[in-house]
Order: structure tokens, then sequence, then C-alpha cells
């Protein structure tokens, strides 16, 4: 009788549970379970190389498989990782990506946070796409070389797709470009997003090495941008030279190019954990003319506690704007708590049909906030009595109005710092030249005591409100 439960065990293993092992398998290797690293949907990394698809018309862009790139991050046992993936949405695969290192100047030429001409593992970091086969990063927490030692960095690293699916990193040394121009200082969890041909950043909080928090890491308020053609910093304002920071307004020197001028509240306060997006709004003051606009929400400073204020820094006029709703005196008696570390996207407006006045305002661009960690229940420590959030929001960005979204079916647990990006797949009838806007999030932190890392990949159909679940987590 044992002999043969035995042997029943064993065939039902064989037919059950090794396929599902292979099924696993064929599905390739996720990223180590992390958080606050880097991603992007990257069309230069295209399956076999092909970068015409990414660059070619509507519908061969249709065709290509949307490759999502993951890069490095902070791991379950607070070491930073290196680590490079794509993740193939269609075919729904892990792969790992082919990498060569800057080879092109003297290994002592190259900054300290690298290794073998590759940027040495970190989190907190910003990555913007230059074109379809160029992205470009900066900063974050990094590792000193191959120690175990890290501190803020402000190394600028571009990646490129060179072919059979293989990449290639250099690193942009500033003290040999002609141009002399000043640098951002080194931080982490600072924003950023591209806005035209620029790559716009506001923020974020340096340490020195080795300290993550403390006395001596210091909160930025300075709004930088980047030419991503020239490769040229240009600093635009300080709302850290503002007394009180966003408390007052007046007049500040760009240091870089043109006069910075406030608004009436000056601009975001210094703060760090915040979000930076792109919003194409019609501004009344230039006639109705479409005008690009660098959203930056939320986040925390460490004297301060966290926020949930909003602010448009108009690219036109360079002028920051206030469109943080009156949520003293607001009607509405919902609008998203106070947080750091959430994810967010930013549409240009869908949906068949204009905002015809039953206050749905489809075709209205918005922004649409997930998670993040705030809402505290105690003021004084904040920062340990917060709470992991897993709510979903439109703002829009027109009406200055915020709503939250219902969402039916599965949704991803709650979580804050995970690597997150948007992308447009294209319409379902083809030809169509209308947009299906995606958030897709992979991994992040759980909970507050910070050891309840996942892995999993989630795409949300933002048309719809609705959540896929394109893998689900392993054991972190």
């Amino acid at each position: 009788f044992v002999v043969c439960s035995f042997i029943f065990v064993l065939a039902l293993t064989t037919v059950v549970v090794l396929p599902m092992e292979w099924s696993l398998m064929n599905k390739g290797v996720p990223p180590v379970c992390s958080k606050g690293g880097i991603a992007v949907m990257f069309p230069g990394l295209a399956a076999g190389g092909n970068t015409s698809a990414a660059a070619g018309a509507p519908n061969e862009r249709a065709s290509a498989d949307p490759q999502l790139f993951i890069f490095s991050g902070d791991s379950k046992h607070s070491v930073l990782i290196q680590v490079e993936k794509r993740y193939a949405l269609r075919e729904r695969v892990w792969r790992n990506v082919p990498t060569v290192g800057d080879k092109s100047s003297n290994q002592h030429e190259l900054p300290a946070f690298q290794v073998n001409g590759v940027p040495s593992p970190r989190w907190k970091s910003v990555a913007v796409l230059a074109n379809d086969t160029t992205m470009a990063i900066f900063g974050g927490e990094s590792a000193l070389g191959s120690s175990f030692h890290k501190a803020s960095s402000n190394d600028l690293w571009l990646l490129s797709a060179r072919g059979e699916g293989q990449i290639e990193w250099r690193y942009v040394d500033f003290e040999k470009s002609s141009a002399k121009a000043a640098v951002p200082a080194a931080r982490k969890a600072h924003a950023a997003s591209k806005v035209g041909s620029y790559m716009y950043m506001f923020g974020g909080k340096t340490c020195p090495e080795d300290e993550d928090d403390g006395e001596d890491c210091e909160e930025l308020g300075d709004l930088w941008r980047l030419d991503l053609t020239h490769w040229r910093w240009e600093k635009v304002g300080d709302t850290s030279q503002v007394a009180g920071g966003g408390s007052s307004g007046g007049e500040s020197d760009g240091g870089g190019g043109g006069a910075w001028k406030g608004a009436a509240g000056g601009g975001p306060s210094p703060r760090h954990g915040h979000t930076g997006c792109t919003a194409r709004v019609r501004d009344p003051s230039r006639g109705g003319e479409l005008t690009e606009y660098f959203v930056v929400f939320a986040g925390r400073a460490d004297k301060d506690g966290y926020f949930n204020d909003i602010w448009a820094f108009n690219t036109f006029n360079l002028t920051w704007e206030d469109w943080t709703p009156d949520y003293d005196h607001s009607t509405a008696e919902f609008f998203p708590s106070k947080r750091d570390h959430h994810h967010v996207a930013s549409v240009d407006g869908y949906g068949s049909g204009g905002d015809d006045g039953d206050g749905n305002g489809e075709k209205n661009p918005k922004m649409i906030l997930f998670g993040g960690r705030g809402e505290p229940s105690s003021q004084k420590h904040q920062h340990k009595s917060s709470k992991v959030l897993n709510d979903l929001w439109h703002f829009d960005y027109v009406k200055k109005k915020w709503k939250e979204v219902r969402v039916r079916g599965k949704r991803p647990s709650a979580r804050f710092l995970a690597d997150y990006t948007q992308y447009d797949a294209a319409a379902a009838s083809e030809g169509s030249d209308s947009l299906d806007p995606k958030l897709v999030i992979f991994g992040g932190d759980t909970s507050v005591p910070h050891n309840g890392r996942v892995d999993d990949l989630w795409e949300l159909d933002i048309k719809t409100s609705t959540w896929r679940n394109l893998e689900q987590s392993f054991k972190c």
C-alpha cells in the first residue's frame, strides 16, 4: 500500500507540479524582490534588437511587443542590487539584457558610482526616454563602486539599444563638456519628467556617505532642466531660496538662463518622495494655446511631514502655478491623503465625446494616482505611523478636481516605492489613431517596517480603471 501511495504521489507530481514549474521557467526569472528601481517602457529593446518598428508608422509600432525595462533597486535586506531585465508585455516573458559598459574613456576618469563602465547599483533615481533608443538616468542613492558603502549621486548615464537585445551604457562627463555648465547637486528621491526636448527635475534629498536620514541630510527645492539633445543642464529656479519655501512669492535668478518667476505661492517647498509628470493643458492667458506643464505632486519633508499639494511649472513662461484644490473649504468630501513614494501617470484625455456637462470630463487631461505611503495616525511621528495605500484617483487638470476611482475586480496590494511607468497601447481597431493609456507597476514595499517587498507585475487600463495581473509574486 505504501509503495502504491508513493507511486501515486510521484505520478501526480509529474503530471501537475512539473508542468507548472516548466510554465514558470518558460516565463523567465523576474527581477529580485525590490523597491525604488527604474522602470521604463523602452521601444529600442524590441526582441531581436529590431528598432525599426519602434520608430515606424503607427501600425508598425502597434505590431511591436512593448518592452518594459527594469534597472536596479533596493532588496529586502537593504542591499542595492544590480539588475537589468526586460519584460515583453504581449509575450509575457522576463529576459536578461546583455550589457556593454562604457569603454570610451579611461576607467580612472569614470565616476566613483560605477563598476566596469556600468552605473553602480542604486535606488530612488530618475529616468526618461530621450528617444526610442536612448534612456537617460540621473542620480539616486548609489553604491560606491563594488563596496557596500553608498551615498547620494549626481552622475548622468545614457543607455542605448545596440541590436540583438543588447544595451550599451555611456557616462556623460560634464567636466569635459565645452559648455562648462553647472551640474545639479547629488540627490535621491527627486522627481523628473520629459517635457518637449528637456527633462525637468525638481527637489529630492541629499545625504552624505552611508547616511540615509539625519541632521546632515538636506531637502532640496531646486528646479533644473536637461537638454536631451545636447546634454546640458540649466538651473531654472530654487524655492529653497525663497523665504519659507513655497510660502512667499518673489523672483529668483534663474542661474542658468532667463529669469525665473515664482507664482503667488513661490512654487513647491523643498521635499523628497514626490512625483513629477507632464500635463498638456490649454492656457487661457495664451488664448487657449496648448501649453506643457511639469507637474509636481505630494512628497515629504523630514521637518514638515507629508504633502498633498499640486504645483505646475509652465514651461512656456517659466512660472509656477498652484493647482492645489482648496482642501479646507472644498465642497467635495473626498481627496487623496498626504503621501510620498506614490505612483502616477499623465494622460491627454480619452473616451468618445467631450465633457458635455455631466461631470465626467473624459476628454480632459488627467493625472492618475495609485498608492504610496502616508495618512499617518500621529502628526508627531508621521513617518513611523504612516500607512501603505492602494487607492486610485484621477486629478482633472482643467477642473482642478480630484475623483476617487472605484476599482472592479482584482487590484495590486497596497504598496509604495514600486518601479512604475506608463505607455500608450495601440487601439484595438487597426489604423485608429486613438490611444489606450496604461500604467505599469513592478514590485515595491507593502509594509511600513520595510520588509514587505514583492516582485509581482501589474498593468492598469486607465480607460476602464481595471487592473491586470501580468505576473504573480514569488515568495520574497
